[in-house]
């Protein structure tokens, strides 16, 4: 059996999945939008080792969701799908074995962290604290708005947070606000500029967050705003416009643009199997794996 999603997602995503502090300046990031390969027999040898009933697998930057057998080897960002009744077993690089539950999982989530310091091998995500103000967006993306919307998670008892933003000279936009969003305020930002986005809740509640992102370079986002028009005057549906301008945000790495685009089908009640797992990719490129999870989970409840 093998399930496909819809539409091609051009989600090639490499940044550190380390938080940079506040007190240190931007560092140049890798493109984004930029095809890198899985790590895998660097990866240090993980094994999917055995596989009973309907499990599926999800590799890193595929597009294919496939029924998988036992002796299989799984790379960092792949993600496992045990349906209901099937069980799988996973062999860690030093030897011990973890049995996955059912649903989604990050296919290394019960194995220890690897120290592995070659600079090939992309950094495991670790899951995102949910009682932190985790970046939600902008997160790991391009932007095309230079005037963006501010989202992160909101902790339990903050009644205060402080937001920052910062390009590789220090902080150009701060503020206060009572909510978990705001919308960016400051001077507009710099088409091809590097930025990161801070955020402390007030009291010390938790650990300050951070997240990096791009504004796209100008000729770019003419060249989507022109096919973004073109997919305009094409007459589609509803359904089918956005995905079609989903492909497109994608192809340039505006991820946020195409996360909006399909929560917006997921609230109007027009989303489809394949609309939760374009989600469930897009969030997982980003590192908001609990998010991916939830939206792969309810592809394959929708789909059943």
């Amino acid at each position: 059996m093998k399930r496909t999603l819809s539409i091609a997602i051009a989600l090639a995503l490499m940044l550190s999945s380390a938080q940079l502090c506040e007190s240190q300046p931007i560092q140049a990031i890798n493109r984004i939008a930029q095809s890198v390969p899985p790590a895998q027999a660097a990866a240090g040898g993980y094994w999917l080792i055995e596989a009973r009933g309907e499990v599926l697998l999800h590799r890193a930057g595929d597009e294919q969701i496939t029924q998988v057998s036992g002796n299989t080897q799984i790379n960092p960002g792949d993600l496992l799908i045990v349906r209901k009744g099937a069980t799988a077993t996973v062999r860690c690089a030093d030897g011990r074995t973890w049995q996955l539950p059912e649903g989604v999982s990050g296919a290394l989530n019960g194995c220890p962290m690897p120290n592995n310091q070659d600079p090939r091998v992309p950094t495991l995500r670790s899951p995102v604290d949910e009682n932190s103000p985790y970046i939600i967006s902008p997160r790991q993306t391009v932007l095309l708005d230079e005037r963006p919307i501010l989202r992160w998670n909101a902790v339990k008892g903050a009644k205060l947070y402080t937001v920052k933003v910062r390009n590789a000279t220090g902080v150009i936009w701060e503020a206060q606000v009572n909510s978990a969003k705001i919308a960016y305020s400051g001077s507009s930002l710099q088409p091809g500029g590097e930025y990161q986005i801070i955020v402390r809740a007030d009291g010390n509640l938790a650990p300050m967050e951070s997240a990096i992102f791009l504004v796209l370079e100008r000729h770019k986002a003419e060249a989507v705003r022109d096919k973004l028009n073109t997919v305009a005057q094409q007459g589609l549906s509803e359904p089918a416009q956005a995905l079609a301008k989903v492909n497109i945000y994608s192809n340039y790495g505006l991820f946020a643009d195409a996360i909006e685009t399909l929560e917006a089908l997921v609230f109007s009640g027009k989303s489809t199997p394949a609309v939760y797992q374009m989600l469930g990719a897009l969030y997982d490129r980003v590192g908001l794996t609990q998010q991916a999870e939830r939206y792969y989970s309810q592809a394959f409840n929708v789909g059943s």
